[in-house]
Formats: C-alpha cells, sequence, structure tokens
C-alpha cells in the first residue's frame, strides 16, 4: 500500500504459517507484499538441506561479530555459514540469555518496494552428540516501510532468535536478499552471536 499525501501508510498484515524441515511449524506475522507460504517453504528447504552439513565460512569460540561478503561461498545454497562454539561462555552474572541475531548489510533500501522485497532468514543449527548439527529455529524478515507526514523510511530486514544454550556448539546459516525467489540476488549479512544484556563483541 503506498503513500497517500499527509495519511499514514496502514500495514496490513498476515500470518503465515510454515512447515519446515527439522523444525515445528512457526507463526510468522509478515506485512503486505511479503512472500507467499510456498516461496517460505523453498527458501527454508533450500537452506536445511545442504546448510547444516556445510563446512563453515568462519569459526568461532564464545561470540561473533561478523558481515559476510555479498558472494556466499558455495557450499550452503545462497546461504552464509558461520560456526561458534561453547557459545556464551563468559563468566556468570555478567549478561543474560545467549542469541543470534541476522541483519540486512546490503544497500540503503531507500523505496518501498526494495525495502519490502528485500528480507533476511535462516537456519540455528545445534551440534547433538552423535556430532550432527539439527535445526533448532528458522529465521526470517523482511524490511518495513511506515512514516507519517509524508516522510517515509526502511526499517532494514532484522531477524533473531534466542534459541540459543550457553556452552553449546552452533552452526549459523543466514541469508540476506533482495526478493524471496531463488534467483535472487544475496546481499551481505550481520550475523551476531552474544548474550542479551551485553554489548556485540
Amino acid at each position: 500500500m503506498k503513500e497517500n499525501g499527509a495519511h499514514s501508510r496502514v500495514l496490513l498484515k498476515r500470518t503465515i504459517v510454515v512447515g519446515i524441515l527439522g523444525v515445528s511449524s512457526i507463526a510468522l506475522t509478515q506485512s503486505c507484499g511479503t512472500p507467499q507460504a510456498e516461496d517460505l517453504r523453498s527458501i527454508s528447504g533450500s537452506l536445511d538441506q545442504f546448510c547444516a552439513s556445510a563446512a563453515p565460512a568462519q569459526t568461532f569460540v564464545s561470540s561473533c561479530n561478523v558481515t559476510s561478503p555479498q558472494t556466499y561461498p558455495p557450499d550452503c545454497f545462497k546461504g552464509y555459514v558461520v560456526q561458534v562454539n561453547q557459545v556464551a561462555s563468559i563468566p556468570s552474572g555478567t549478561g543474560g540469555a545467549p542469541y543470534a541475531k541476522f541483519e540486512w548489510a546490503g544497500e540503503v533500501l531507500n523505496t518501498q518496494q526494495a525495502c519490502e522485497d528485500a528480507w533476511v532468514g535462516g537456519y540455528v543449527f545445534e551440534k547433538q552428540s552423535d556430532g550432527r548439527f539439527a535445526a533448532q529455529d528458522f529465521l526470517f524478515s523482511p524490511g518495513t516501510w511506515s512514516g507519517t507526514g509524508g516522510t517515509f523510511a526502511c526499517s532494514p530486514p532484522k531477524a533473531q532468535s534466542f534459541k540459543v544454550a550457553q556452552g553449546g556448539d552452533y552452526k549459523f546459516a543466514a541469508s540476506a536478499r533482495t526478493q524471496t525467489t531463488s534467483s535472487a540476488p544475496t546481499r551481505p549479512v550481520h550475523i551476531v552471536v552474544s548474550q542479551s544484556g551485553q554489548p556485540a563483541p
């Protein structure tokens, strides 16, 4: 829905429930113009099938704060994989629960269509006792175009998960793209793994 003079833009929202391989169904609240359920199934499926076993592009201990290049390694289809071992292994009493956050790090999204088409998302995989990595969470967030009085701006895509346990070993397969299609080009994605109440490392 486009701006109309000085009137505030009204966001129409709907909830899509997506069944994801290895993860229970997740309710995703989307703004008007965001992808259909089948698009999200395709996105989540392509990341899930290969990225749990993909070699990480970078490996960290305790936490990470890293931005991917625009083009990702080929092991995970259009996903950038980092591994963080012994997550949030910092002294007790110095912070809250560990979390993972994926953020858009591409160009400024200065039109409504570019803003609402762009998205970030990906998987949180936890290492199991048998050595394999199993999906714990799937994240997805488009950009949000909003404003009042004829002034509008984009809040870039950003998604966060608290399904990360202290001391665990994890892989994070993140993606930032300009559209919800398999052919859409990737963009740099910012990945943070830290503790709530603590500054990013």
